[in-house]
Formats: C-alpha cells, structure tokens, sequence
C-alpha cells in the first residue's frame, strides 16, 4: 500500500473590514483580493456593526477605521478586548497622530497603520498581529521615538527593569504568553507575572502593551520593523 504524505495547508487568515466610507472598503477589498494567505469574511459599516460581526463571523483579524459612526475603531478594540474576542483589531487611518496611537494600543489595538501603506504593508500587518506581534506604522514610530528621548521615559519611570525584566519583555513584545515566557526562560509562570508587574510599576505602563512601547522607545527591547532611538542597550533576539 502507497502511503501519501499529508501535507497541511497554512491557516488563511480571516479578516473583516469597518469603515463607513463604500470608497474606503472598496480600496482595502482590492489589496487584499489576491493575497493567498488572507480571506475577507465580511464588511460593516460602522463600529457597531463590526462588533456584531466579529461576535458572528469570528474573523481572526478587524481593519477598522478611526472614525466611524456610532463606536469609533479605539472604541471597537476596547469592546473587543472587554468581550474576551480573539480578534485582533488594526487601526487605518490618515491621522498620523501619537495620541491616536498611544489610545489605540491603550485600548487593546494590535496595530495602527495610515491609509497611504502601500498592499505588502497592509498585508504585513495583518500577518503580524495575527500571529501575536504588533503592528505600527514604520514613519510614525520612527517619529514617536525621536520625540520620545529616553530621558523623558526615564524620568518617569521608578528605576531600571532588571536584565532579566529586559528578558520578559522582549519575549512579551514577541508575542509571548505568561506560560510560554516561563517555559523560554525555565521559570515558573508565577515569577513571570511578578516580573511583569514590577514592569508595569518602573515604566509606569498601564499594560503590557504600554510596557512593550515604552521598552521599544527606551532601547530596553528590539522588535522587527521598528527602529531604536539608540539608547540603553537594546537585547538581541
């Protein structure tokens, strides 16, 4: 008997578009009508009916717009993240502004990209956060680290994490779980959560998510596709 080996396609990531703008929906439908790797479920309106649709069509990844009708896409991603979704959210929008950004990812936001990026950006992103990572505009972070010298972020912060808080981090910033930190670092998944709250304490972050920023701005940690701002001594991967 001729056995066959069973070769197992990767996942399609599903994907929903939000915006109110028919212009808008028709331009992202187009950048993504040819991508292998990537299946539109749906299409809302608004922030409300994206909601709606995330909760029936399960889509692993939301591209919403800013500003919309009803619930705003910040909006949408704290919704999400208080619904205990597993849908990452992306931000598009044209407004490449650092309070934006820094209320975005506040709100459980995976990404936050501009409407110019081109299709290989757009499908770069969802990609990324679909696999756990975050995914931020190149120009805007690059922006956001040079107006964020690591001396502001440092004299708002308690003290210096640890080498081995960088550690936690990095892995955190990498996409990482508790428990799959624990098992990198040989720890238990306890001390893992000690060290991440004694993160949030030094970098005065509101959550991982914040920690991560604050981390990437003051050199502590590397993350692909953005750059340093050169200082500290960032960890290599």
């Amino acid at each position: 008997m001729n056995h066959q080996a069973t070769v197992t396609p990767n996942p399609v990531i599903r994907v929903i578009i939000a915006d109110d703008h028919e212009m808008a929906r028709s331009g992202l439908r187009a950048m993504l009508s040819d991508s292998e790797e990537i299946s539109l479920v749906g299409e809302a309106r608004n922030g409300d009916e994206a909601f709606m649709l995330c909760q029936s069509a399960l889509p692993d990844v939301a591209l919403t717009d800013l500003r919309m009708p009803g619930i705003d896409g910040i909006a949408l991603a704290g919704k999400l993240r208080k619904a205990n979704s597993k849908t990452a959210v992306i931000v598009i929008t044209n407004h490449d502004s650092d309070e934006h950004l820094a209320a975005a990812l506040a709100a459980g936001a995976s990404g936050y990209i501009l409407k110019d990026s081109t299709r290989l950006e757009l499908i770069a992103a969802i990609m990324r956060v679909s696999a756990g990572y975050t995914a931020i505009d190149s120009e805007l972070a690059a922006r956001r680290i040079r107006q964020q010298s690591a001396a502001t972020i440092r004299n708002s912060r308690n003290d210096t994490p640890t080498a081995r808080e960088c550690e936690v981090l990095q892995l955190a910033a990498e996409g990482l779980g508790n428990r799959e930190i624990a098992a990198k670092l040989n720890i238990s998944a306890g001390t893992v959560k000690v060290h991440m709250e004694h993160l949030l304490t030094r970098l005065q972050a509101a959550d991982r998510t914040q920690a991560v920023i604050k981390g990437i701005v003051m050199g502590l940690i590397q993350v692909e596709g953005i750059p340093q701002s050169g200082a500290g001594s960032p960890l290599k991967r």
